[in-house]
């Protein structure tokens, strides 16, 4: 099983979750997330999930703020 780590600053998942309708699946793993302070001390949102999941919050991110989609850093592991 492979699962995805994103890390997204605060404030690309505020802008992400305002977006996101409650109802849709993504709404769900964005409020998964587990607020961190990364090395340079800046908070940033980071969620743990499956590839499917990691695909739904990336397609979600390039249609409902494009702009944002350069900050959603995905890491793949294998667990």
């Amino acid at each position: 099983m492979i699962e995805i780590m994103f890390h997204i600053p605060m404030v690309t998942y505020e802008i992400l979750l305002e977006a996101c309708d409650p109802s849709l699946p993504e709404y769900e793993l964005l409020k998964n997330g587990l607020v961190m302070r990364n090395q340079q001390g800046n908070q940033e949102v980071q969620f743990l999930t499956d590839k499917a999941g990691a695909k739904q919050i990336m397609e979600f991110a390039a249609t409902a703020c494009p702009e944002v989609l350069p900050f959603v850093k995905a890491i793949s592991r294998a667990s």
